[in-house]
């Protein structure tokens, strides 16, 4: 599993950097986001040091509670086989590759609540509309992940949501309003990064 192996390395990193590290902050896009939060759960569960280091874990557009989009893919998939004569469709429709069929049903469940203790979580979804409240924005989200999904406060105590309006699933990674939310979540004093209430 990615987030077992990506736990891993980061032990290893920090076993063997030149200098102490002081803090971790992962920021991670699409699945990426779901492999962060499955490498502090498991980190945590097998008691590794790095997680204690980590304040915190950004989400740019990942699907925390699975993807629409790739269940309809898979759901096609399974309709094109059932007939003989379209049966061939279905086997190219199921060449997805298995990163996009992993976007099915989000984070699957480690062993351990969700959550690491002391770990802020921030998360960051998009919708295709410029105005998030719009019906086909709430259908869409960013065209893979709907807002729902991106940005489920369910995780862990800390949670903090952005929702964007405008913006397309790969925009998430290269648009100034995203960079500058990360940079006000982390120009925030760590004992502060929880939002008010």
């Amino acid at each position: 599993d990615n987030g077992e192996q990506l736990a891993r390395l980061l032990d290893l990193l920090l076993a063997v950097y030149p200098l102490p590290v002081r803090e971790l902050v992962l920021i991670g896009h699409s699945m990426g986001g779901l492999v962060a939060r499955s490498a502090c759960e498991q980190a945590a569960a097998t008691h590794q040091t790095w997680p204690g280091l980590t304040r915190m874990v950004i989400c740019l557009g990942s699907p925390h509670q699975g993807a629409p989009l790739e269940k309809l893919g898979q759901l096609t998939t399974v309709a094109l086989g059932l007939s003989s004569l379209v049966a061939p469709l279905g086997k190219i429709a199921n060449a997805r590759s298995a990163g996009i069929k992993d976007l099915r049903h989000g984070l699957r469940a480690t062993g351990t609540p969700p959550g690491s203790p002391g770990i802020a979580y921030r998360l960051i979804g998009a919708s295709l509309t410029q105005r998030i409240d719009h019906p086909i924005g709430q259908l869409l989200g960013d065209g893979l992940v709907t807002l729902g999904s991106a940005t489920a406060t369910d995780l862990a105590d800390d949670v903090d949501t952005v929702r964007l309006g405008g913006l397309h699933h790969m925009e998430l990674l290269n648009t100034p309003r995203v960079y500058r939310h990360i940079h006000d979540w982390l120009a925030m004093p760590e004992q502060s990064t929880a939002p008010e209430t």
